[in-house]
Parts: structure tokens; C-alpha cells; sequence
């Protein structure tokens, strides 16, 4: 086991932090009890499953990834699929038959919750897109379309309607970035506005994420958040949310000191202010009222502020399994041939087998390792779960690691400091046990 010390900076309190089972600990090594704060509703409760770490996948899955391709119409530095294959090319329907027709035959659909369609830019697939929309969908079904906005017209409109599931728009757009990082921004354009105003008034049966690169030239969280709150504002899109995600390195052939996308050096320290300072704004917003914070995956969802410090409250263990669900048993990705793969933005080398065959499916290319060996003492690594589970060249994990403990050494701190009602600093890590400290 391994213990982290934390410091309370008003009482000078000193508590320990077990990252084996995510629990909080006195000096004598006696479980902390930290009951709910009066007032403080905005804790939810939350369950951990424990379906992880598998090397197989089931044919009863709760969720589908579904690459359709990687074509798209952008061509963004960070994206992880820019040097995947052709991205202009689209391949033949031919395939779309054999697909629907083996999810048929080899899946059990009856658990399933959640259906993820990507690309490169799904929407380019839309011949594509909606007969596996109807094919799947029912009324306790979600769909999650990863999209850059561009292509979406009335027609999607119209189709959306006639569906019984609701659908989660991401829309990738990265705010005041966006023309220098991306490209075109969308929201300029009047036929996308009306678009996605239309789609805003089918609320609460579509809503709408915006995902943001949070990368060198573009950090200021503050800025990133009253871009899409005017948007919000300007569309009347209600509960619109951000989901923020940090500039990572993915692929072994970009390096790491050209990547001008990639927040390093001189800038960590700056980076890790405005983490800290925008958490502690949204988390006042939440004690105090107001609405200029938008809901975030740093604060609301995921592994936010909130849920993390509602498991740590409850003592509940969070499970130690890759940060996207890549080795859970009942996530499975495919791409429009059949193959399941590692994830839908990986090339066809971390192809583990075909549909037709779940149980030859191999899980390739992963380093869960990791979390014994590099990330054994780090007291966030029920967090950030070893990074992305890609088993990268040693260098470009590295640089990784170091963007992430920044934010989500952020989100703990935070989260403690809400169980405890005063700022925490971390003191020491690595401690074998508290009664030697």
C-alpha cells in the first residue's frame, strides 16, 4: 500500500490519503469519517463498477463504439487519427450490410445503454450513420456522436426526430482557439446556428458537449468557458456543458519538442494555476449561485471535483481500470468492417479479433502495467488511470503524465477541500505506512 500526506493550510491538520482504496486516514492510521456537509446537495451519490482489467469482451455489451471511418474535413495537429489512413477517404457502403447483419446474428442487445459513433467526422457517413441509428435505437438508449459541428444541417434535424433515443452532441470546437487550432469556426456560420438551435429545442432529448483541446496556446480555461456560455446563451441551448481535455502526445513519431500543441516546459507552472484558480471559481458558483461556470467533466462529471469527493466521502474505492474503458469486458469497439478494436481512434495494429469471433478477441497494444510499476505511489492514479492505456515509447508517457498530474492533482485538492472546508497542499508521497511516518 501507499499513503500520500495532505496538509489543512488554515488548522495545520495533517491527514493521510491511501491511494490503494481510496481512503482517508488519521496519523494513527484510523479511517477518517467524513459525513455530508448540511447544504451541500449538489453531492451525488456514485457507484464503481468493477468490470475491468478483462482480456476478453462479452456479446452482451452496455456500450458500442462505432467507427465509421476517418475521414473527415478538418485536419487538426492534435487530433490522435491524423495520420491514420486517408482522411479524405470513404469506404464503399458495401460494408454496411455485413455490419448490421453480424450485430444481428453475434450481439445480445439487451443491456445495451450507450452508442458512440465517430470518425473522423461521423457526419461524412451519414449514409452510414442512420440505418445503424435505427437499427439501434430504442427509448432507453443514448447516442453520443462525436462531431466538428460543420456538416450538420435540416436533414439531421428532421431524422433525429423520428428516433426514441436521446442523442449527446460532442461537439469538438475549441472557443477562442478555434480559427487559429481547428479551422473555421462554426458559430460564425448562420446554417449551423439554425441547426443547432433547432437541435437546442428538442431538449431534453438532445443536448449538446462541447469538447475542447486545452493545449499550449489556448489554456485559459476562463476564456474557453465564456466563449461557449454565449454560445449557450445566443442558441438557447439548455444544460449545454464543456468537456474539457488536455493536449496529450499519442503517437511515438510526433515529437514531443516540436509538438507545438503540447503544454511543457516553462508553461506547466502557469498551466497549473489556471487549473487550480478556475476549479476553486466553478466550485464557489456551486456553493454560492450564479451561472457563468458552465457544468464540466472537471467539476460535474466523470472524474470531477464533485463525484471524485462524493466517492471519497462515501469511501468508495474507485476502480483501477484504463481511463476510457478500453479492457472493460462490456465496451466494445468496432469499426464499419466488423473489427473490434482497442478504441475507435487507433489504427487497424490494435485490431484484436472480429465480431463474428468475440471469444478469439484478443485485447493488443495496451500498458496497464503502468499502475504498478511508474504510477504505484501517485495519489492520483484512481484518477487519471494510468493515462491513456496505449502502450507509448516510455518519453511520450512521460510527457503525458506530467500534463495530467497537474489536473487532477487539481481535482483531488479541490475535492478535498471540500470534505474538509479549508485548502489542502500536498505534503509527501510514497509513504509505506503511516504509523513510520
Amino acid at each position: 500500500m501507499s499513503y500520500a500526506k495532505f496538509k489543512l493550510k488554515d488548522s495545520g491538520r495533517v491527514f493521510y490519503y491511501r491511494n490503494d482504496d481510496n481512503s482517508i486516514h488519521n496519523e494513527t492510521g484510523e479511517m477518517l469519517s467524513l459525513p455530508p456537509k448540511e447544504g451541500w446537495e449538489f453531492f451525488e451519490e456514485a457507484n464503481a463498477k468493477n468490470n475491468f482489467g478483462v482480456t476478453h469482451k462479452t456479446n452482451k455489451p452496455t456500450a458500442l463504439r462505432i467507427l465509421l471511418g476517418h475521414a473527415c474535413n478538418y485536419s487538426c495537429g492534435y487530433c490522435m487519427q491524423k495520420d491514420i489512413g486517408n482522411p479524405n477517404e470513404r469506404p464503399e457502403n458495401f460494408w454496411l450490410e455485413p455490419f448490421i447483419e453480424s450485430v444481428n446474428k453475434h450481439l445480445d442487445l439487451e443491456q445495451l445503454e450507450r452508442i458512440e459513433l465517430w470518425g473522423g467526422e461521423p457526419f461524412l457517413y451519414w449514409n452510414d450513420m442512420m440505418p445503424i441509428m435505427k437499427l439501434l435505437d430504442a427509448p432507453n438508449r443514448h447516442f453520443y456522436i462525436s462531431t466538428n459541428g460543420s456538416p450538420l444541417r435540416q436533414k439531421h434535424v428532421d431524422f433525429f426526430k423520428t428516433l426514441q433515443a436521446s442523442i449527446m452532441m460532442g461537439i469538438s470546437h475549441d472557443g477562442p482557439g478555434q480559427e487559429s487550432l481547428r479551422g473555421e469556426d462554426i458559430f460564425k456560420k448562420e446554417s449551423v446556428c439554425s441547426t443547432v438551435r433547432q437541435l437546442g429545442e428538442m431538449y431534453p432529448k438532445v443536448q449538446f458537449s462541447f469538447n475542447s483541446v486545452v493545449s499550449a496556446t489556448n489554456f485559459n480555461l476562463f476564456k474557453i468557458n465564456d466563449y461557449f456560455k454565449e454560445v449557450a446563451d445566443r442558441l438557447g441551448l439548455q444544460h449545454a456543458r464543456i468537456s474539457f481535455v488536455p493536449a496529450r502526445v499519442y503517437d511515438d513519431s510526433d515529437s514531443i519538442n516540436s509538438a507545438d500543441h503540447v503544454i511543457k516546459g516553462d508553461l506547466l507552472p502557469h498551466f497549473k494555476i489556471m487549473v487550480d484558480s478556475y476549479l476553486k471559481e466553478a466550485i464557489n458558483q456551486k456553493k454560492m449561485g450564479g451561472d457563468r461556470i458552465l457544468n464540466s467533466n472537471i467539476v460535474d462529471n466523470d472524474v470531477g471535483v464533485l463525484k471524485y469527493a462524493s466517492l471519497t466521502r462515501h469511501q468508495i474505492p474507485i476502480t483501477m481500470t484504463s481511463s476510457c474503458g478500453a479492457d472493460a469486458a462490456d465496451i466494445l469497439s468496432l469499426d464499419i468492417r466488423g473489427n473490434v478494436r482497442l478504441c475507435p481512434h487507433t489504427s487497424e495494429k490494435f485490431t484484436g479479433g472480429h465480431i463474428n469471433n468475440l471469444k478469439g478477441v484478443k485485447i493488443v497494444g495496451m500498458a496497464l502495467e503502468r499502475k504498478n510499476t511508474h504510477c504505484y505511489h501517485c495519489p492520483v492514479k484512481r484518477l487519471c488511470k494510468s493515462s491513456c492505456p496505449i502502450d507509448f515509447p516510455t518519453e511520450v508517457f512521460l510527457h503525458n503524465c506530467r500534463v495530467e498530474k497537474i489536473w487532477y492533482s487539481s481535482i483531488q485538492q479541490n475535492s478535498f477541500s471540500l470534505l474538509f472546508g479549508e485548502e489542502v497542499e500536498l505534503q509527501e508521497v510514497g509513504i509505506g505506512s503511516i504509523l513510520n511516518n
